[in-house]
């Protein structure tokens, strides 16, 4: 059976090495999530499919932010990125939801 890598890694001789460009992309798109926006709209403007990002934010999270895997070959590849900064994830706030999404898309245009 054969095994395909995930997005944001391509398999070089046999192993799993990091394609960083697109590592960080589905990465930004998962903070995207976890600032409040659609899957639709995180993935909006990336080459991330939506049904990708839903099921990457589901299943392998960690794996994009932290650099934690439970596959050995996934965690021997990650290694490369270690230390990843800090993901941006909102922590509890008072700030209404909406207030909060304008003013990360404002950012987001600010620094594009």
């Amino acid at each position: 059976m054969d095994w395909a890598a995930p997005a944001g890694f391509d398999i070089e001789y046999g192993y799993l090495r990091v394609n960083a460009d697109e590592f960080l992309t589905v990465r930004r798109a998962l903070e995207r999530v976890e600032q409040g926006y659609t899957y639709p709209e995180a993935a909006g403007g990336t080459p991330v499919a939506e049904s990708t990002l839903r099921s990457l934010h589901n299943d392998r999270r960690d794996l994009y932010f932290y650099g934690e895997a439970t596959d050995d070959r996934l965690q021997a590849a990650v290694q490369q990125l270690k230390p990843l900064e800090e993901p941006d994830i909102p922590s509890e706030t008072t700030i209404p939801e909406q207030e909060i999404r304008t003013i990360v898309r404002d950012e987001i245009r600010r620094h594009q």
